[in-house]
């Protein structure tokens, strides 16, 4: 009697036993990454296969440049501390479309007093809307109306997520001088760069003159622009600030 029972926990316990030994000795998987996580990767990798084909200059991080650079002498474009246009220099600015016919797309500018970098004036909100069945980029352009900027080192300006709506943590920033055409986008006449870090927090992007790959002239800049694209988004629909926008010696 006892020798079946025996025999039946023999059964019906071994095979189990075996495939737990089996199950703790085999490799573990890791976790499955989160969306936001999968999209940031995905959104890094298309910039560095870009920056590869254009030479642009692409960080992992907000640029961290070792050179030495004051405030002092620092060429203001704009600060929108009157919350009205146009910018220290003169310049008018505003929200760009790739078609702004497609209203599954867009983007859009907006003084807010709010929220902004400083004690005073306004801060702009840029919204933004890439999420969209066709190819879709759209952003910001502020004019420099000629400005000479041989003599400073780096591009400065403060940006900050849109905790509420999301924002993207990547954006691409164009400078191009007077001499640039769309016939010719290639002639030495418009750097980029990629920015990869914005946060819910107001930071300052300090970028290098020198990495914006493409810029030679920079005797006579005619604008600054932002892009927001599809390809490249972490999140495809949100808004960002940016304020304090000004060229550091």
């Amino acid at each position: 009697m006892f020798k079946k029972i025996f025999w039946l926990v023999g059964v019906i316990f071994l095979p189990l036993a075996i495939g737990f030994f089996i199950y703790s000795c085999a490799p573990k998987k890791e976790s499955a990454q989160k969306p936001e996580e999968k999209k940031e990767e995905v959104a890094k990798e298309v910039v560095k296969q870009e920056a590869g084909e254009e030479k642009i200059e692409v960080t992992g991080e907000l640029a961290k440049p070792k050179l030495t650079l004051t405030r002092e002498g620092a060429l203001v474009v704009a600060d929108f501390d009157t919350c009205k246009k146009p910018n220290n220099v003169g310049g008018d600015f505003g929200a760009w479309n790739k078609d702004p016919s497609d209203f599954t797309q867009g983007c859009f500018d907006s003084f807010v007093s709010t929220i902004k970098h400083g004690d005073e004036g306004c801060s702009i909100q840029l919204m933004y809307d890439v999420d969209s069945p066709n190819p879709a980029y759209n952003g910001f352009w502020m004019k420099l109306q000629g400005i000479d900027i041989s003599d400073y080192k780096a591009l400065s300006f403060w940006v900050k997520g849109d905790e509420m709506r999301g924002f993207t943590k990547v954006f691409k920033v164009e400078l191009k001088n007077t001499k640039f055409s769309w016939d010719r986008p290639s002639a030495g006449n418009m750097g980029r760069y990629y920015v990869t870090e914005v946060t819910k927090d107001w930071k300052e992007i300090v970028i290098p003159l020198d990495k914006f790959a493409g810029l030679e002239d920079k005797t006579s800049l005619a604008e600054f622009t932002i892009v927001f694209e599809d390809r490249i988004a972490t999140k495809k629909e949100g808004a960002i600030y940016i304020d304090d926008i000004a060229f550091l010696k």
